[in-house]
């Protein structure tokens, strides 16, 4: 049992107001692809990503790798085991989203011929999504 005063903190701290939501923050020239096959290598996934996705805009160099910037999901032991995700940084937000009206939804003979997801990335809050390369 609460005292009413008590009540109004507790309905204060729970409370649906603007400045205690999760945000999430769309990242325009970023999409996430999903639905990727597992039965690829990463560099075969990742080439194959970087010729199939290229065809709409340029795909943004990561200044740490120098390589395109394509980040293939992975978890298990050692994150060896590819996810089945990933996330594409385009130079142009236009490159993206053509990169979503092309190819979300289809299936892709260079990827297996598996149909895949394609939408634009969010950050969730002030943290972005892990990223494992």
């Amino acid at each position: 049992f609460l005292p009413a005063s008590e009540h109004k903190e507790l309905d204060a701290e729970t409370s649906d107001d603007d400045d205690n939501v999760d945000r999430e923050t769309p990242i325009t020239n970023q999409i996430r692809i999903s639905g990727l096959p597992w039965n690829m290598s990463h560099d075969q996934l990742f080439d194959a990503l970087f010729r199939e996705f290229s065809t709409v805009g340029q795909i943004k160099m990561d200044q740490r790798t120098r390589k395109a910037s394509i980040f293939l999901f992975k978890r298990g032991k050692n994150k060896a085991q590819l996810t089945g995700t990933a996330k594409i940084t385009y130079e142009k937000e236009q490159s993206a989203m053509e990169a979503i009206a092309k190819y979300n939804g289809t299936r892709v003979p260079t990827l297996n011929d598996v149909q895949i997801h394609v939408e634009q990335w969010k950050e969730k809050g002030k943290k972005a999504e892990m990223l494992f390369t």
